[in-house]
């Protein structure tokens, strides 16, 4: 039985991974991995993030306009990366708190469940999600 070793393989596939997974946290997993992976996140953190990031984060346009507004990078670096994504799961925190405390709590005439009318629609959330990134200026 033939070993695979993913240290051996070429740049570009290992890239291509990357680039092919389902969110930050998973990039900041597989950089974990091997001290190879860790390099290629390092130099190719703007292309990886531009590639994974814009689907996974909510908002990232924003999210993204902020952070480089901040730190005064062209380029997203790793610490650009991580800060957005924290930024991000911070905001998600803020709205289940939000949906637990506030749209949970209200009810018409005391009955249950929450009105449809009350619930968050998609394009509610959107808007939720872009307020704090635009409030900041972005």
């Amino acid at each position: 039985m033939a070993s695979c070793d993913m240290d051996a393989a070429a740049t570009e596939t290992i890239l291509e991974i990357f680039c092919n997974l389902d969110s930050l946290s998973d990039v900041f997993s597989l950089s974990a991995t091997s001290w190879r992976f860790r390099w290629i996140w390092l130099v190719h953190s703007d292309y990886i993030y531009r590639r994974v990031g814009r689907r996974s984060i909510e908002g990232e346009k924003h999210a993204h306009a902020l952070q480089m507004a901040i730190s005064g990078n062209k380029k997203v670096t790793p610490n650009d990366a991580t800060t957005i994504f924290h930024r991000a799961e911070e905001l998600d925190c803020i709205i289940e708190k939000f949906d637990d405390k506030v749209v949970s709590k209200n009810t018409c005439r005391g009955k249950n469940p929450v009105p449809a009318r009350w619930q968050h629609r998609p394009l509610t959330q959107h808007r939720f999600t872009l307020q704090p990134y635009q409030v900041a200026g972005t």
